[in-house]
């Protein structure tokens, strides 16, 4: 359990101080900037940050070979870096640091999940996985605070909003800043004492994946219709001159050594033939997670309906809160549903809410004051029901399904797509900025950027279908039971008359 929360605790504050990165709006002056010029050199170098982590994402499962433990250290020591080169006021530095830092939360963003998956098992395993949205909530919350409640201070000193206080203002955002520093510190003490070596061996997988397939097997054994299903599967094996023998005590399995060394080596092989399906299956789900619309709606919904100004922060905070209570229930849903009809559903709602925006931002009326009253209201409602759609299907469905299909190498590459749909989406408002020629996209002409809406809807449309075609259910099976799935026609058309 101490390995499962700070692996957890890893996820989450990699979050937590991507999101501190974006406080720009209320530390204007720490790098020497006016406000407008702060946010617009944060967003570069944010967005920055985010493509070159990205490019490195597919070549991070080369660093496990020196151990998940260890690729997790090396992690923090380039967050180290990075908090310590943006503690120097030049945008050079500011550039570095923020690349520093993306490339840190990219290799947590790949290891943490994998290692969760290993140390889960079989049974465990969801609900592990699913935590990493309770993490991503809580980062996301605890962000929130700290935006929220240094402004408010500055109001209640009757100071601007922007307003730097004095020279300690400069002293004390450097402080914040060089939070990243001390978290960090403090996990790497913390892997040294919840981890121990064998969590890296090349064996363990193998450990794991035997461990797995006994638990199965005797959950299924206290089922009169899994002892049906999996007898099929041990009549199959035994047909292909299986030689492995595993005794548990009251039960002897006959399997195949070649099926529990496989479940090993696949982890070198996604680039194979048959590790197409379940990588584009995996990809599939990580680009869902940003075509969903969701970078957007928290987005431009909250600008629309309150412009900008210190209420802003106000209705972020309700949403993170919204985010962390509902992230339980997503642990929840992980545990007893099954995975596919999860997500489909999830992509319908997401169309759906995608039109309703669409047709409020581009309807003709909306320069009536009593239609802009009433698009509001809407776009409050629609903001706060895909927040909790999001929070308890999408976000945490994502990881657990990606991680359960995926070998180490596939799981780079689904994080690899989803931080690189990630910088897109973002610059997204950046891009606006250049083609409006405008100061600010939200304040002037916002009504005309529900093509963007229109466009996700689309996209999570077209992923509809392809979630139907890909995807395989994966759902209390272990790691050869899910591949035999991805790649048998024959195990699917038997598991497909049983119930998980």
């Amino acid at each position: 359990m101490r390995a499962v929360l700070i692996t957890l605790h890893f996820f989450g504050m990699g979050y937590f101080l991507n999101e501190l990165s974006q406080i720009r709006y209320i530390s204007p002056c720490i790098y020497g900037f006016d406000h407008a010029k702060s946010r617009a050199r944060n967003t570069e170098a944010r967005i920055i940050g985010s493509a070159v982590a990205a490019i490195i994402a597919p070549f991070v499962w080369i660093m496990f070979r020196m151990g998940k433990k260890n690729t997790l250290i090396v992690a923090n020591l380039i967050m180290i870096i990075g908090s310590i080169i943006n503690l120097f006021p030049y945008f050079i530095l500011l550039v570095l640091g923020r690349v520093a830092k993306a490339i840190s939360i990219i290799i947590i963003c790949c290891t943490a999940p994998l290692l969760l998956r290993d140390i889960g098992g079989t049974e465990h395993r969801g609900p592990y996985l699913a935590l990493i949205n309770v993490f991503n909530s809580l980062g996301f919350l605890t962000c929130m605070f700290v935006g929220f409640l240094i402004p408010e201070i500055k109001i209640k000193l009757g100071l601007d909003y922007y307003c730097r206080i004095t020279k300690f203002d400069d002293i004390g955002w450097r402080i914040v800043l060089s939070f990243p520093l001390i978290l960090s510190v403090l996990q790497i003490i913390g892997l040294m004492c919840c981890f121990e070596n064998q969590f890296n061996a090349k064996k363990v997988h193998k450990d794991y994946s035997i461990r797995s397939s006994l638990q199965t097997i005797e959950n299924f054994d206290r089922r009169k219709d899994m002892k049906k299903f999996y007898s099929f599967r041990l009549e199959e094996e035994e047909e292909k001159n299986c030689s492995y023998s595993i005794y548990t005590g009251s039960h002897t399995v006959e399997t195949s050594t070649h099926s529990i060394e496989s479940d090993t080596e696949s982890y070198q092989h996604i680039f194979s033939s048959k590790g197409i399906r379940p990588l584009v299956a995996g990809c599939l789900m990580h680009a869902f997670l940003h075509f969903s619309g969701v970078n957007l709606i928290f987005s431009y919904s909250y600008y629309y309906q309150l412009k900008i100004g210190p209420e802003r922060l106000t209705w972020r905070l309700i949403l993170a809160l919204i985010n962390f209570f509902m992230s339980f229930v997503g642990v929840y849903f992980a545990k007893i549903f099954r995975r596919k009809p999860v997500v489909l559903i999830a992509t319908i709602i997401a169309c759906a809410l995608n039109c309703f925006l669409f047709q409020l931002f581009e309807d003709p009326k909306a320069e009536d004051e009593r239609y802009k009253h009433v698009a509001r209201t809407m776009s409050t409602v629609l903001v706060i029901v895909f927040a909790i759609v999001f929070t308890t299907t999408i976000g945490p469905f994502t990881w657990v399904y990606s991680a359960e299909i995926l070998n180490d190498k596939g799981m780079c590459m689904a994080i690899c797509v989803n931080w690189g749909l990630y910088t897109v989406i973002s610059a997204l408002p950046t891009i606006a900025i250049y083609i409006k020629s405008s100061p600010n996209p939200f304040t002037d002409g916002i009504e005309n950027v529900g093509i963007f809406f229109f466009l996700f809807s689309g996209a999570s449309m077209l992923l509809f279908f392809l979630i139907i075609v890909f995807a395989r259910e994966s759902k209390g099976l272990p790691r050869m039971l899910i591949e035999r799935r991805f790649h048998d026609k024959s195990y699917n058309t038997v598991a497909r008359t049983s119930t998980f």
